[in-house]
């Protein structure tokens, strides 16, 4: 399964991959993720906010936008926590040896479609589908409660 994903990350000196540039120590990493997590707690817009604490390179041009990614193409600390959400949900800060991360989950059913029109329509299919199981169930079980009180 793939799943479309946005991130923050927030390198320290000692992170893989971090620049001469990155000088922070891993708890002044930390504790910038969670100022971030606060901020989009608050409300604020996940694009801006990876603008103002994001540490990758062309992160604020993309939105954080990772594309689609499946569990085995990135940091598997990352991967259980993005894979987790559900659509739109923001991940709690994670390190990982790139630095500590903060997921939003874009998209879930339907990222790639193949077979042009038809493919969309199929995916579309699927996704009404498993919504409307999924309301069905919670109706019952609202249905359930309210009858037994």
């Amino acid at each position: 399964a793939q799943i479309g994903v946005k991130h923050i990350l927030v390198k320290h000196a000692e992170s893989e991959r971090a620049g001469a540039e990155i000088r922070r120590t891993r708890e002044q990493a930390c504790l910038r993720a969670l100022e971030a997590l606060e901020e989009l707690k608050g409300g604020a817009d996940f694009d801006a906010v990876v603008a103002t604490y994001s540490d990758e390179a062309g992160a604020a041009s993309r939105g954080g936008s990772l594309g689609a990614i499946r569990r085995d193409d990135v940091d598997p600390a990352f991967a259980d926590a993005a894979f987790l959400l559900d659509l739109d949900g923001v991940s709690y800060v994670v390190e990982t040896k790139f630095g500590f991360l903060i997921a939003l989950i874009s998209c879930r059913q339907g990222f790639f479609a193949s077979g042009g029109a038809k493919g969309v329509g199929i995916a579309t299919t699927k996704a009404v589908v498993q919504s409307a199981v999924a309301i069905l169930i919670a109706n019952y079980i609202i249905t359930k409660m309210m009858t037994e009180l």
